[in-house]
C-alpha cells in the first residue's frame, strides 16, 4: 500500500478545469517529485492534497485513510506537513523558537497540564526541546538559535520553513519549490538535506523548477501540463518521454 493515493483529482474554477484527473502515488521513504511548466497546475494539485484547497472531484488517500475534504490542520495532525512557495518566517520569533512551533502539533498536554505546570506538561516541554536541538543541528542553523527570523538570509530562511516542518515529525513532507532563489551552493546544501531526511526515513513529496536537482534526487517523477497528468516514472523514463519534451521544448525542440 503506497503512503500517498492521489486518485483522480479535479479541480474547477467557474468552470475552468485546473487541474483534471491526476493521478499518482508516493511509496514510502521515495522522493516524488511534482514537475510541469509554469501554470499546469502543481501547486492546486499541492494544495488538494494538503486540505488548503478542497477538490471538485477525486480522492487523497494517506497512509489508507481516505483524507479528501479535510481541513488543513486536520491534514497536519495526520503527519502531512507542507512548505509554502513563498518564504514566511515568524517575524517576531527567534529561529529557536520558529523550530518549537513546529513541535506544537505533538504535544500530548491538556490546558491543564500547561496551567498547573504537571510533570506531562514539563516532559513534553523537555521532548520539544531535544527535538528543536536535532533538528537545528540537523539544518545547520543551530549558531542562529538566537537570531531573529527575519535577519537570516534568504536561503537561510527556506531552511529555516524547512526546519519547522521537520519539527513536526512528518510522516510526508512536501517541499514547494525548495530551491527557489537559492545560489548553486545552498542548492547543493538543500539535495544533500533531502537525502539525509529520505535516509533518516521520511518520505518527500516536492514541486520543483530546478531540473538538475529533480532528476539527480527523485526515485519517481510527475509531470503536469495544461492540469493533465501527462508522465509518471523514473526520471529516465521522463526525461525520454515526447509528451514531456514537447511540454517543456515546443514541437520540434532539439535541446
Amino acid at each position: 500500500m503506497a503512503l500517498l493515493e492521489v486518485k483522480n483529482l479535479t479541480k474547477e474554477f467557474g468552470g475552468l478545469k485546473a487541474v483534471k484527473d491526476v493521478s499518482f502515488c508516493v511509496e514510502e521513504g521515495q522522493i516524488v517529485s511534482l514537475i510541469g511548466p509554469n501554470g499546469a497546475g502543481k501547486t492546486t494539485t499541492f494544495s488538494m492534497v494538503t486540505g488548503l484547497v478542497q477538490p471538485t472531484a477525486g480522492r487523497v488517500l494517506f497512509n489508507g485513510e481516505d483524507i479528501t475534504g479535510m481541513q488543513a490542520y486536520q491534514v497536519a495532525d495526520r503527519g502531512l506537513v507542507t512548505t509554502f512557495q513563498k518564504t514566511k518566517v515568524f517575524p517576531t520569533l527567534t529561529v529557536g523558537e520558529a523550530v518549537m512551533v513546529g513541535t506544537h502539533s505533538k504535544h500530548d498536554t491538556s490546558p491543564l497540564d500547561i496551567l498547573l505546570r504537571s510533570r506531562k506538561f514539563y516532559s513534553e516541554r523537555e521532548k520539544a526541546e531535544r527535538k528543536v536541538e536535532e533538528v537545528l543541528a540537523y539544518t545547520g542553523l543551530e549558531s542562529k538559535r538566537d537570531y531573529m527570523c527575519t535577519s537570516l538570509s534568504y536561503g537561510e530562511q527556506r531552511i529555516l520553513e524547512i526546519a519547522v516542518a521537520m519539527a513536526a515529525s512528518p510522516k510526508l513532507l512536501l517541499l514547494d519549490e525548495p530551491a527557489a532563489g537559492l545560489n548553486h551552493t545552498e542548492s547543493d546544501n538543500l539535495l544533500h538535506m533531502i537525502y539525509g531526511l529520505r535516509d533518516a526515513g521520511m518520505t518527500i513529496l516536492l514541486i520543483e523548477h530546478d531540473m538538475h536537482l529533480v532528476m539527480r534526487i527523485s526515485d519517481k517523477v510527475v509531470v503536469i501540463n495544461f492540469g493533465e497528468r501527462i508522465a509518471f516514472g523514473t526520471p529516465q523514463e521522463v526525461t525520454s518521454n515526447e509528451d514531456v519534451i514537447e511540454a517543456y521544448l515546443g514541437a520540434g525542440g532539439d535541446d
